[in-house]
C-alpha cells in the first residue's frame, strides 16, 4: 500500500513538474537558433524617412519581405549578420497578401518552409524598433532614439483564420482566460521578418504587431507558409521586375499611401486639439482613399480609409467602407468590432432625435457586429464590453419587456464575461451596475420588488469594485453632469449609496449621499420635462424602506413626483402622490420622532396638497385646505422646536402662514431662513410674494431680483 502512495506522489509531482517546465519538443537548440539569426536580414530605410523591417532567405539567393517595408521607400540596404546584400530584382509579389521576394547577391543561408497549427509554439525574428534613451552632454539632457537589433521573441499562434492564409499570434507568457494588455510578440520593424517552429522552420511571415491607435486587444498577425509557398512557384514563371517597375504597379503603390497615411492617423492620435485631429484625419483619408482606388481589392486600404472615417465622425461611410473590408475577408474580427461601433453611434444620434426605430435598427446591427467579433476572439475585454453596451442601448428602447430583461441580462452576463478577462478595469464593474439599475427598474414595473431590491444590493457591490480601482471615478459624482440621463443616474446611485449607509446605521454617510440625489432629481426633470415622472417613479422603486431616514427620502420623491404632475395640471394625480408621501412621513415619524427634517418636509407635502384644493375652488375644498395649512404649520413648528437653525423648516412655516394670510409672521419666517441660508433662491421669492400681498412693492421686486440672481429659473419653479 505504501509503494502505491509513493506511486502516486511520485506521477502527481511528475505531472506538476510537466506543467511549469517546458518539454524538449518545445526548446529550441542554439544551433538552430544561430541559423534563425543567419538567415534573417535588416531591411533599412536609407532615405532617412523612417520605416524599415526584416526579411528572411527562401532560397540560396532569394530573400522575402512584405511589400509594405520597401514600398514608396527611396534607399532600401539589407544588412546580414555579416554582410550587406544587394538587390538584383524582384521576381514575385503578392499585394493581398503583403508579400515579395527579391532576388540578391551574395547569397545566403536559407530556412526551411513548415506548417503551423493553432496552439502551437513559435518564435519571431527580425529587427523590431525599439526607444532606447541616452544622455546627450551637450545639452545636458536624455534623448530618445529608435533602434532596431535582432531578437528572437517567444509565442505561440493562437488562430489560423482567413481560411488558412494568416495568423494570430500571441505572447509566450499569455494566458487566454486574463487579459490586460496588448500580447502581440511583434513590434514595428518585425515586418518581413519569419516566424518559425522549434525546429527553425518557417510557418508564416510577420505583417503586423501592435497598433497604438487600437483601443482592443492586438495580436501579432502573420502570413501563412503555405501562402509563400504558392508564390515561390508562382515566382518560377514569372518574368522579374526592377524595384522601379514594382512601385509602377497600382496595387504596389497602394502600399506607399497606406504608408502615408497611417503616418497621418499616428500623429493625429497624439494631436492635443480637436482642429489638429480633425486636419490629420482629412489628410489620412486623402492617401487611404488614394490606396482604394489604386488597389479596390486590397482589404488593407478599405479597413484604414473606414478608420478615419470613422474617427471623423462620418459613421455611415465608415460602415460602407467596413462592408467592403468584410466582402473581402469574412473574418476580419477588429472590423466587425468597428462596424459595430459606428452602428452604436448611430443608433445613439436616432435616439436623441426620437427616430426609435432607426435606432433599434443600428443598435441590432450592433449586437450583430459584436458577435461575429467574438465567434473569432473570444479573450477580449472590450469586445464583451461592446455587445453589452449595444444591448443595454436597445434593452432601453424596447417596448416588449420580456424582451428587454433578456436584452439586460445577457448585458450583465457580457459584462460579467469581460470583468472575469479584466478584473481591474474599474469601468466594467461601473457599466454592469448600470445595467443591474436598468434590470431592477423593469423588475420594479412587473411588481417585483424583492428581485429588483436584490439586483439593487448587487448594484452597490459593483460600485464598491468601482471605488476600490479607481477611486477617482467616484469623483463624477461631485461634476456636473451633461445631460437629465446623466443626473437621473448620479441620482438613482446616490440613492442606492445613501440606503447602504442606512442599513449600515451610518445616517450621516446616508444623508450626504440623499442630498446629492434630491438635487439631481429635480435637475434631471428641469431639463427633460417629458420624462419627470418616469426619472421620479424610477428613484421611489429603487428605494427599500426599512428605516425613518429612508421613509424620509422615500416620502420627499413622492412630493417631487406630485408636485411635478401639479404642474403639468394633473391635479388629482398630484393628490394621490402627495398623500402617500404622507404616508411615507408617518411611516418615518413613527420610527424617529426627533428627526427635524421629516416633520418639515410632511409640513412641506400638506401644503402643496392644500394649494392643490385650494386652486381647484371646489365647494368645501377652500376649508379643507385651510386644514391642511393648519397641519403643514404644526409640522414647521415641531421642525424647528427639534431643530431651531432648520432653514427649510422656517421656510415651510412662512408657506403656511402665507397661506393663511398672517404675511408679517411668513415674512419674518423666510428672512430668517435666509439669515441661515444666504443663497436660499426660494425664500427670497417667497418672501416677495408676501411682500406683494402686503403692498410693499419695492421690496417685492428687490426679492424677486435676488431670487433670480441666484436661480435663474425660479419663476418657473415656483409657479
Amino acid at each position: 500500500m505504501k509503494q502505491n502512495v509513493k506511486l502516486l506522489l511520485a506521477l502527481l509531482i511528475l505531472g506538476l513538474l510537466s506543467s511549469c517546465v517546458q518539454t524538449p519538443q518545445d526548446q529550441m537548440s542554439e544551433k538552430v537558433k544561430e541559423k534563425i539569426k543567419n538567415a534573417t536580414v535588416h531591411i533599412k530605410n536609407t532615405s532617412g524617412s523612417g520605416g524599415g523591417g526584416s526579411g528572411f532567405f527562401i532560397t540560396p539567393n532569394k530573400i522575402v519581405t512584405n511589400i509594405h517595408v520597401i514600398a514608396g521607400k527611396q534607399g532600401i540596404s539589407v544588412v546580414g549578420t555579416k554582410t550587406t546584400y544587394h538587390i538584383k530584382e524582384v521576381v514575385g509579389f503578392d499585394p493581398e497578401h503583403d508579400l515579395v521576394i527579391l532576388r540578391v547577391k551574395p547569397e545566403g543561408s536559407p530556412l526551411r518552409l513548415g506548417r503551423g497549427e493553432k496552439g502551437d509554439r513559435i518564435f519571431a525574428a527580425g529587427y523590431p524598433a525599439k526607444e532606447e534613451w541616452a544622455y546627450n552632454s551637450k545639452l545636458s539632457k536624455l534623448e530618445s532614439k529608435a533602434t532596431q537589433n535582432y531578437e528572437l521573441t517567444e509565442g505561440r499562434i493562437h488562430d489560423i483564420w482567413n481560411k488558412g492564409r494568416q495568423l494570430r499570434l500571441v505572447q509566450e507568457n499569455f494566458r487566454g482566460d486574463f487579459v490586460t494588455t496588448p500580447v502581440s510578440p511583434l513590434s514595428s520593424g518585425n515586418s518581413g521578418g519569419p516566424v518559425v517552429n522549434n525546429k527553425g522552420e518557417v510557418v508564416g511571415i510577420a505583417v503586423t504587431g501592435q497598433d497604438i491607435r487600437s483601443a482592443t486587444l492586438v495580436f501579432g498577425g502573420a502570413t501563412a507558409a503555405t501562402v509563400l509557398e504558392e508564390l515561390l512557384q508562382k515566382s518560377e514563371s514569372t518574368e522579374p521586375l526592377s524595384i522601379s517597375n514594382l512601385e509602377d504597379r497600382p496595387c504596389v503603390r497602394a502600399y506607399g499611401s497606406i504608408d502615408r497615411g497611417q503616418k497621418k492617423m499616428a500623429e493625429a492620435t497624439k494631436s492635443e486639439t480637436a482642429v489638429q485631429k480633425k486636419r490629420l484625419y482629412s489628410e489620412a483619408i486623402k492617401h487611404f482613399d488614394e490606396a482604394s482606388k489604386l488597389c479596390p481589392n486590397y482589404a488593407t486600404s478599405w479597413r484604414e480609409l473606414g478608420e478615419a472615417k470613422f474617427f471623423l465622425g462620418e459613421f455611415q461611410i465608415a460602415i460602407d467602407c467596413f462592408d467592403k473590408v468584410l466582402g473581402l475577408n469574412v473574418d476580419y474580427a477588429q472590423v466587425y468590432i468597428y462596424r459595430g461601433r459606428a452602428h452604436l453611434e448611430l443608433g445613439t444620434s436616432e435616439t436623441g432625435v426620437r427616430n426609435v426605430e432607426k435606432a433599434r435598427q443600428h443598435y441590432r446591427a450592433a449586437i450583430s457586429d459584436f458577435n461575429e467579433a467574438l465567434k473569432r476572439i473570444k479573450i477580449d475585454s472590450t469586445y464583451y464590453e461592446s455587445l453589452a453596451y449595444a444591448k443595454i442601448r436597445l434593452g432601453e428602447l424596447e417596448t416588449n419587456q420580456g424582451q428587454a430583461r433578456i436584452l439586460l441580462e445577457g448585458a450583465i452576463h457580457d459584462l460579467s464575461m469581460a470583468i472575469d478577462l479584466d478584473q481591474e478595469d474599474a469601468l466594467y464593474y461601473q457599466n454592469r451596475a448600470g445595467a443591474k439599475i436598468l434590470l431592477g427598474e423593469l423588475e420594479n414595473n412587473q411588481g417585483n420588488r424583492k428581485e429588483a431590491w436584490g439586483l439593487y444590493d448587487m448594484v452597490k457591490e459593483d460600485w464598491a469594485e468601482v471605488i476600490k480601482r479607481d477611486p477617482s471615478i467616484a469623483e463624477f459624482m461631485k461634476h456636473t453632469p451633461e445631460s437629465a440621463d446623466d443626473y437621473y443616474l448620479r441620482g438613482i446611485l446616490n440613492l442606492l449609496l445613501g440606503q447602504s449607509g442606512s442599513n449600515q446605521g451610518n445616517v450621516e454617510e446616508a444623508r450626504k449621499h440623499y442630498k446629492i440625489a434630491f438635487k439631481d432629481f429635480p435637475q434631471a426633470a428641469k431639463l427633460n420635462p417629458d420624462d419627470a415622472d418616469v426619472y421620479y417613479d424610477k428613484a421611489i422603486n429603487t428605494l427599500n424602506p426599512d428605516d425613518s431616514v429612508t421613509y424620509n427620502v422615500r416620502g420627499g420623491l413622492r412630493t417631487f413626483l406630485g408636485k411635478s404632475r401639479a404642474d403639468r395640471g394633473y391635479a388629482l394625480e398630484a393628490r394621490k402622490h402627495y398623500n402617500t408621501a404622507i404616508s411615507d412621513f408617518n411611516e418615518a415619524v413613527e420610527r424617529n420622532q426627533e428627526d427635524a427634517s421629516v416633520y418639515s418636509n410632511r409640513g412641506y407635502t400638506n401644503y402643496l396638497l392644500g394649494k392643490s384644493f385650494e386652486m381647484e375652488g371646489r365647494h368645501g375644498h377652500e376649508e379643507h385646505a385651510q386644514k391642511l395649512y393648519r397641519a403643514a404649520l404644526a409640522d414647521s413648528n415641531k421642525a424647528i422646536e427639534l431643530n431651531s437653525n432648520y432653514s427649510y423648516a422656517y421656510c415651510n412655516r412662512g408657506r403656511a402662514e402665507s397661506a393663511l394670510e398672517d404675511y408679517d409672521k411668513a415674512i419674518a419666517d423666510f428672512g430668517k431662513a435666509i439669515e441661515l441660508k444666504k443663497d436660499f433662491a426660494e425664500a427670497y421669492w417667497a418672501r416677495g410674494l408676501a411682500y406683494q400681498k402686503t403692498g410693499r412693492l419695492e421690496k417685492a421686486e428687490a426679492d424677486f431680483r435676488k431670487a433670480k440672481q441666484l436661480d435663474p429659473d425660479i419663476e418657473s419653479a415656483m409657479k
